[in-house]
């Protein structure tokens, strides 16, 4: 049995650093390893059988292989973060695992590694070395240092290496460190001349655009290609960098190429925005950008109909919105362009829902000429309010059915060319051309019509976007869906205030013997004259009035004054004001009513209503025999000039 207590060699020779053997060490693996050969003498103190065993001057000669670091080609990059700014460079922070896998250990110091681009070997920045200290085996190290490009036009690069670390790209990177031409290299230099080490940086999938919010979004049809549309408006787009990514960065341009989805169907239509300018709130890292006629380029006429249909007949309408984003930057080291930046979310929308709750009213209906003895033309003023976001510059030729509510029954159209609607919160105002038929089918209701208007009673109608003809009222194809179902309720105002027809009853000034006769019954007429306004743009001529005349602000058949019947040709001009002629007042009245009016008549307070029938010629075309009016609380005066 042998048992050995001590070992020792004693060199036979000096061994030499080379510059050979530093940079071989680098590279060596198992199987290229480092041959060197050791020699010298060795004494061996131990016992043999409990007997002391001594032996001196044991030649030794052994070749050993040594492994190095192979080349540090087994190193996983497990996470980079920028972590601010020094100077006009970035700080960064690289975790990766370097595995050694010889027995040596290993420490380099006082170095800087060259961080590049694998694919095209641009230098992005530089890392120094302090200390790298590696163990045989596994070893986590983090390596901190600064990107920077060295020169301006590599900024591209770095853009391009930003772009597809957000987006989950893997990247080869390399550090490598210069080669040592010096003659007199110490150690260190020699061993880290030409380290190189190579790895994959995997990205990582960040949401960058977290929210886009529509602002405002403006629809054109061509004039010319009505299939043809262009979007002027403006979005809001909150931008995030990820939180491994600290930096401080100022967004100049943008650029956006996305297709819009509507009810999760095909592609609907698609925009390509280049190089908007941007607005960069850098607190909240909002981005306000505006665009101007750009083409929204229809991809699915059906969808787009679709799409337009909710927009004009709902309260509410979802657009999905998905594509890619470029957005130029300022940073320390200069302007990058993030590119391929994914866009996807929902757009939820407020839809016109028809107008309804008053969001469109009609100002004044004005009769500006007779087209025929049964067809007047018709001016409108409408004011609509746009609850959404969503506003038409120009939408081409909108032809309505103006119909009685209650009925259905058509009374004429309304035809707006071209129709537009305002931004949301400001008020379009339409100045609207169409006509008003009378015909043997609706005789009764537009008579009615016009009755209630002169009355100063408000018409509530319903304008449809589908005519008579059953042809819709649209210009435009992309819109005959939405239009064929709208069915607008709103109201046409009756002429009152400073649109009313009989604006004063003038009563000639009583005599004294007058004034002492009515409470005894004495006095049978009266002698009037009325003061007219046409309130219509064409020539109106009353032909003949039977009107019952009561005392108050309300018809009160206890309170009836007298009444009018004449037969005179009374004829205004469009707008015009007149007094007309002396005209005879049939009193009718008690003792008590003729007594009660006297005071406020001689204090000019006096109120009176009317209630009656006239026969009138419209545009000197359309008559209209027995058309009802009631007007109430009209002032009456003494009129001393009669």
């Amino acid at each position: 049995m042998h048992h050995f207590v001590q070992k020792s060699v004693k060199r036979k020779c000096i061994p030499t650093l080379t510059p050979k053997f530093t940079r071989k060490f680098i590279n060596a693996n198992k199987i290229h390893s480092i041959d060197f050969r050791i020699g010298g003498v060795a004494s061996i103190t131990g016992s043999f059988a409990h007997d002391p065993l001594n032996t001196n001057r044991i030649l030794v000669e052994n070749n050993i292989p040594l492994v190095g670091l192979d080349g540090l080609n087994i190193v996983h990059v497990d996470g980079i973060s920028v972590d601010g700014e020094e100077g006009t460079a970035l700080r960064l922070s690289i975790n990766a695992t370097i595995e050694n896998p010889g027995v040596t250990d290993v420490q380099l110091q006082n170095f800087s590694f060259y961080m590049a681009e694998g694919e095209t070997g641009t230098i992005l920045g530089q890392i120094p070395i302090n200390v790298l200290a590696l163990q045989p085996g596994t070893n986590t190290v983090t390596l901190n240092g600064l990107l920077a490009p060295l020169h301006e036009t590599d900024l591209p690069v770095v853009g391009k290496f930003f772009s597809a670390y957000l987006n989950g790209q893997t990247q080869l990177v390399k550090l490598f460190h210069d080669r040592s031409f010096e003659q007199n290299a110490i150690p260190m230099d020699l061993t880290t001349s030409g380290l190189t080490m190579k790895a994959n940086l995997e990205g990582i999938k960040a949401n960058i655009i977290r929210q886009v919010d529509v602002l405002n979004f403006g629809i054109e049809f061509d004039s010319i290609d009505e299939n043809k549309v262009y979007a002027t408006g403006r979005l809001s787009v909150l931008f995030e960098l990820p939180s491994n990514v600290h930096m401080t960065f100022k967004a100049l341009t943008t650029s956006i190429n996305f297709t819009m989805h509507f009810n999760d169907g095909p592609s609907m239509s698609q925009m390509i925005l280049h190089d908007l300018p941007v607005e960069h709130n850098q607190i909240t890292n909002e981005l306000l950008m505006s665009f101007n006629k750009q083409e929204l380029i229809v991809l699915n006429d059906a969808s787009f109909e679709e799409f337009a249909a909710n927009l004009v007949l709902t309260s509410s309408v979802s657009v999905t919105i998905e594509g890619l984003a470029a957005a130029l930057t300022n940073i320390c080291i200069g302007n990058i362009t993030l590119s391929d930046i994914p866009v996807h979310d929902t757009l939820h929308l407020v839809g016109y829902n028809q107008f309804n709750n008053e969001l469109l009213n009609i100002d004044n209906i004005d009769l500006t000429g007779a087209l025929s003895s049964h067809e007047l033309a018709l001016r409108v003023k409408t004011k609509i309010i746009n609850p959404s976001v969503v506003n038409i510059i120009n939408g081409g030729r909108l032809s309505l059915d103006l119909c009685e509510v209650s009925s259905g029954i058509s009374l004429g159209s309304v035809i707006i060319d071209p129709f537009y609607l305002e931004p949301q919160g400001s008020n379009t105002i339409l100045n609207a051309e169409g006509t008003f038929r009378i015909t043997d089918e609706n005789s009764a209701v537009a008579q009615q019509f016009v009755s209630r208007m002169i009355s100063g009673i408000d018409n509530n109608v319903e304008l449809r976007g589908r005519l008579p003809n059953n042809s819709v009222g649209t210009s435009i194809p992309l819109l005959s869906m939405a239009i064929a179902d709208l069915r607008i309720h709103t109201r046409v105002p009756g002429l009152y205030g400073e649109r009313a027809l009989v604006r004063e009853i003038l009563l000639k000034k009583l005599s004294a013997v007058q004034m002492a006769g009515i409470p005894l019954g004495l006095v049978k007429t009266l002698s009037s004259r009325i003061r007219l306004k046409n309130p219509f743009g064409t020539v109106l001529t009353i032909t003949g009035m039977n009107i019952r005349a009561y005392f108050g602000a309300a018809i009160d058949e206890s309170q009836q004054v007298g009444t009018v019947t004449d037969n005179s040709r009374i004829t205004i001009g469009a707008y015009e004001e007149i007094v007309t002629h002396n005209i005879d007042v049939k009193i009718t009245a008690k003792l008590s009513t003729m007594v009660s009016l006297l005071p406020p008549l001689l204090a000019g307070t006096s109120r009176l209503s009317l209630s009656g029938f006239i026969n009138v010629i419209i545009g000197n075309q359309l008559t209209l025999n027995q058309l009802p009016l009631t007007l109430l609380n009209v002032a009456s005066i003494q009129d001393g000039s009669i």
